[in-house]
């Protein structure tokens, strides 16, 4: 049997939902406020503080644990933290890209102490999980070169499209990414690469939400600043869509891309190899290995 808590600091719901006979359930709004309260003397730090409340609020909403014989956690918004320093059962952390390592990729000079603190946090409480997994052996062999630990490498699985791929002549005549504009995404290198090739570039729709950006406000508009003759005409940037829309979006497109200059896997890539479109990625990006 499994149950699954949804939540961070950024993360509360009343909402629960059973899929296969898994129980799913959100942070709840209540518990999380009681221990934001009880975490006040870090409101100097508002993100670290949010995090590690929703930590605790899930230990309790889970009723510590009891009744389970394994915890899994994600290393993403420190929520293993409450496990490992309670010791009460054996943990599992799945190394998405955790919030400390993320800072090193962000373009943020605003909260250096936030940040160093959750790096910190990181570091001397990561290696007391049980176990920690990674599916990408570029990330695995990172935190390996940080923390005295091995890190499992475990392959993800993923499926092919059950229907036959759609014919060339009848999809889109575009390119897509489906990601955030962010800067570690890589859109200021496909802007340069689009911008150093002269003729022959099919048009380009990147489907994701923008991102705050230096003093620009936000990359989008860094972007329209520094490649004005590319963004918002080769590539052009289009609203975030559901996932439905986004496998629709997948399976009909000429090509995919991936630019990220570092990303710790990235689920779109395999998404895809299963529509089966042809994709070209960054070897920045952990999923790169399985072509």
């Amino acid at each position: 049997q499994i149950k699954v808590i949804v939540g961070s600091g950024y993360v509360q719901s009343e909402d629960t939902y059973n899929i296969d006979g898994i129980e799913i359930e959100y942070l709840k709004s209540a518990i999380y406020s009681k221990y934001l309260a009880a975490f006040s003397r870090f409101d100097l730090l508002p993100e670290f503080r949010n995090n590690l409340a929703a930590a605790w609020a899930m230990y309790e909403q889970t009723n510590y644990g009891k009744g389970f014989d394994i915890i899994e956690c994600t290393d993403f918004a420190l929520g293993f933290i409450p496990w490992v320093v309670e010791r009460k059962k054996p943990v599992v952390t799945r190394m998405h890209g955790s919030s400390g390592q993320i800072t090193f990729k962000e373009n943020d000079t605003q909260n250096t102490l936030q940040n160093d603190l959750v790096r910190q946090t990181e570091l001397l409480l990561l290696p007391q999980c049980d176990t920690l997994i990674s599916h990408s052996s570029a990330n695995k062999h990172w935190w390996e070169s940080l923390i005295s630990k091995e890190i499992a490498h475990i392959f993800p699985v993923y499926h092919t499209a059950a229907s036959a791929p759609i014919p060339f002549s009848e999809r889109d005549n575009y390119g897509i990414v489906t990601a955030r504009i962010q800067v570690w995404k890589g859109p200021v290198q496909l802007c340069q690469a689009v911008s150093d090739t002269k003729d022959g570039i099919k048009p380009i729709k990147w489907y994701g939400r923008d991102t705050s950006y230096s003093e620009y406000g936000s990359m989008s508009a860094y972007l329209q600043h520094t490649f004005p003759s590319v963004w918002n005409k080769t590539v052009i940037p289009e609203k975030a869509v559901q996932n439905d829309e986004a496998r629709e979006l997948q399976s009909k497109a000429l090509f995919g891309v991936i630019c990220s200059t570092w990303d710790m896997f990235n689920f779109t890539c395999l998404e895809f190899m299963a529509a089966p479109t042809p994709v070209v990625c960054s070897d920045g990006a952990g999923v790169s290995e399985l072509i």
